[in-house]
């Protein structure tokens, strides 16, 4: 189907930034807010956080957000994954046939490794079949090369009407008579017994006739006895073909069938003019075929046992064409649903940007696929049940030429656990030479080659599990400038030698190896060893120069000589980091320098080398106080208790409503301003310069030179020596003491110590 290879299908939302280049280029074709339905997305490596769904086509949001569907995004055949600098060299197809492009999608199989044109679902049904199973190929109206399977074990596709199972009758072959008596002579005809000179091709030819006559009639009664719960929702084109297939997926045990495929196929969506409109009438047909089959298998309770996928070719361009439609691209979208899909999410890196200038796009909103076929496959298989290496390279043969850049069951299902073998633990860049004996880039096959090579010595010389791909290839023609003038039969001319064939290129390898034994990593990182290795690998030529010593048996007779195969071990990030829809399983050597766009939900078990700083303060406080603390522009809105007192005083003191419940060890330098709330019990070596409210319960070491609105409870250890008499009035509020001096009274004895008379103290 060419729906989901549009981008009308699922789009950035209005309400994200990408919107924006999506509207600016795809112009009178873009999807407008009104005809959205959105969907959300918590993979922080996707564009937007909130994607649409057409709303033509409600059922993709409805399993999407119930968690049974799942978009794949910007999808489509490749030969290996290529940038925009190689994708004319590396990729060896008619990318924007029709013709091509349907058959590329079908067979998964970019080299034809197989031999015999098979497709993916076919190559599927073929290991279950030799393992034992029943297998069966269906075709609803006709069938497409992806059941096609190994026509060495003798299965055929069963194609069934759109209308039922036809049956052989009088009226398939005699619709003037009303009885059998005018076929009869002609299929005894047919079938006529074998005699001495019959062929071993009219024997086979009968006795297939006849098996398939039986096969018909058993399904067709089969068929007529099956009810749906919901045949009236099962109208149009596409919800006739979704009804048969229900009814055969009821009937499965019934048919002693262990695994089946279903195909079915929608035209019509070719809009090279009005390409909008015919998506928008379309779309409605696609949706009540596909809400009648969602709705019969969950009542049913057969949806778990189904995985459905809706397919293009590939996508379409991006911007319009003078026709108001769009042309055909390459990289489109996907959707697969089932009872046992991990939905709700969306696999493979959606663009992030339509404009040109986008890594993705190689003109007109042509965009390379970010994710292959494999891709998708491999943990489609994984479901089907394979799992094994050698199985799955007859799936997908060329599933090796991804790398790690593929998606297992354990990604895509509810129930899955498989990963790839090699992947998740360590990967190196690889640094390629080798002379060749003429000047053309490697073929793909080629490169998968030298990839093997590179695998098997690996394996043999470390015992490490590895993947590996030729990310990129450049050809140098050098030539022997020390020429000389040479003059034969009176011509002169520059005589030089032959000119030498090198290409350079870079390998990523990913390799599985225990954390306690770096074997893997000790030989990889050997230049002299893997160089010589590969060398002998390749050429054949054994390093003490004989032809007699093991090999993996991937030879190239183009490669003279393997000059140097290098792991770059460099400990500076990369340049053009990739970008992962799978969180990292080990933490990063060199931390970020930017803040995370989401942050983690639990804190790290290790403090960061590099602390960040933050211009807001921690909502939630530490529980213990930082090595390094921050200079905060603005007050923590939850302040930290301190236990010890800081040993110096605070530069910018805070301005607390409430005393510390220790006092700092070394005292202020400048008075406070405001007498202390508790007051200290050391004598301050700076006066205060307002009295204190409550008096010291210990003399002062300075007394005032005025006397206390508060007389003291105890009498002075050291009592002044008035120089001028008391005055004559008694005393507001007497001592509650004796003086310990007290006065006298003047006599004539000592009139000159009195003055004008009263008292005095001796």
């Amino acid at each position: 189907l060419d729906c989901c290879g549009n981008f009308n299908v699922l789009a950035p939302h209005s309400t994200c930034s990408l919107y924006r280049s999506f509207r600016n280029n795809r112009e009178l074709l873009v999807l407008q807010p009104d005809e959205m339905l959105s969907i959300t997305n918590d993979d922080p490596d996707q564009p937007c956080e909130t994607f649409s769904v057409n709303s033509a086509i409600p059922i993709m949001k409805e399993m999407y957000d119930n968690g049974h569907g799942l978009f794949m995004a910007n999808i489509g055949h490749l030969a290996k994954p290529v940038t925009k600098g190689n994708w004319f060299t590396e990729t060896k197809t008619h990318l924007f046939s029709h013709t091509t492009m349907e058959r590329e999608c079908q067979l998964v199989d970019a080299f034809q490794e197989d031999g015999w044109s098979t497709g993916v679902l076919g190559r599927m049904l073929d290991v279950h079949q030799r393992n034992g199973l029943s297998v069966v190929a269906n075709g609803i109206s006709g069938k497409g090369p992806i059941v096609e399977g190994n026509p060495s074990l003798g299965r055929t596709v069963d194609v069934i009407p759109a209308r039922g199972i036809n049956t052989l009758s009088r009226v398939s072959l005699d619709t003037n008579n009303d009885g059998l008596s005018a076929i009869e002579p002609m299929m005894e005809y047919l079938n006529q017994d074998t005699s001495m000179n019959s062929g071993l091709f009219a024997n086979f030819w009968a006795q297939n006739l006849i098996d398939t006559i039986n096969r018909t009639e058993y399904l067709s009664a089969l068929y007529t006895s099956t009810s749906l719960q919901y045949p009236h929702l099962f109208t149009g084109s596409v919800g006739e073909k979704l009804g048969v297939v229900s009814k055969m997926i009821i009937k499965n045990e019934e048919r002693s069938v262990n695994r089946d495929v279903f195909f079915l196929d929608m035209g019509g969506y070719d809009g090279h003019g009005l390409s909008k409109e015919i998506l928008q009438g379309n779309l409605p047909v696609l949706n009540r075929g596909l809400t009648a089959f969602y709705r019969e298998m969950t009542y049913q309770n057969m949806l778990d046992k189904i995985t459905f996928v809706v397919m293009s070719e590939f996508g379409r361009t991006i911007t319009p064409n003078t026709s108001y439609g769009s042309d055909h691209a390459w990289g489109g979208n996907a959707f697969v649903f089932g009872g046992q899909v991990k939905g709700g999410q969306i696999l493979g890196p959606y663009p992030k940007s339509f404009d040109n200038t986008d890594e993705t796009n190689i003109g007109r909103g042509r965009l390379i696929p970010s994710i292959s076929w494999e891709s998708m496959w491999y943990g489609i298989a994984n479901w089907y049940g394979i799992s094994k290496f050698e199985e799955m390279n007859v799936v997908l043969p060329n599933n090796g030429n991804f790398g790690c850049q593929l998606f297992t069951d354990k990604d895509m299902y509810t129930v899955g656990n498989n990963t790839i073998s090699g992947c998740n633990d360590r990967a190196v860049n690889l640094k390629m030479s080798m002379f060749l004996k003429e000047p053309r880039y490697l073929t793909g096959l080629e490169q998968k080659r030298i990839c093997k090579a590179a695998i098997a010595a690996v394996a043999k010389n470390a015992n490490v599990t590895s993947r590996c791909i030729v990310v990129d290839q450049k050809i140098i023609v050098s030539y022997d400038y020390n020429r000389r003038l040479t003059t034969v039969n009176g011509t002169r001319f520059l005589q030089t030698t032959d000119p030498t064939y090198e290409v350079e290129g870079t390998v990523s390898m990913d390799y599985q190896e225990d954390s306690t034994n770096q074997t893997g990593s000790e030989y990889i990182e050997n230049v002299e060893a893997f160089t010589a290795d590969m060398s002998q690998e390749l050429t054949g030529i054994c390093t003490d120069g004989t032809s007699t010593c093991e090999t993996s048996g991937n030879t190239l007779d183009l490669v003279a000589q393997v000059n140097l195969f290098e792991a770059d071990v460099s400990d500076s990030p990369s340049f053009a980091p990739s970008f992962s829809s799978r969180p990292s399983a080990l933490p990063s050597v060199i931390p970020s320098v930017a803040p995370s766009r989401t942050p983690s939900v639990s804190p790290s078990d290790v403090p960061s080398n590099i602390p960040s700083k933050s211009s807001q303060p921690s909502s939630e406080p530490t529980k213990e106080p930082s090595a390094e603390p921050s200079v905060s522009q603005v007050p923590s809105g939850s302040p930290t208790k301190s236990y010890q007192p800081s040993d110096h005083p605070s530069v910018s003191p805070s301005e607390s409503q409430q005393p510390s419940d220790y006092p700092s060890l070394t005292p202020s330098i400048s008075p406070s301003d405001k007498p202390s709330l508790s007051p200290s019990k050391s004598p301050s070596d700076f006066p205060s310069t307002s009295p204190s409210d409550a008096p010291s319960t210990v003399p002062s070491l300075a007394p005032s030179s005025e006397p206390s609105d508060h007389p003291s409870l105890n009498p002075s250890e050291s009592p002044t020596i008035s120089s001028m008499p008391t005055p004559d009035d008694p005393s507001a509020k007497p001592s509650a003491q004796p003086s310990s001096r007290p006065s006298r009274d003047c006599g004539p004895y000592v009139p000159e110590r009195c003055g004008n008379g009263g008292l005095w103290s001796p």
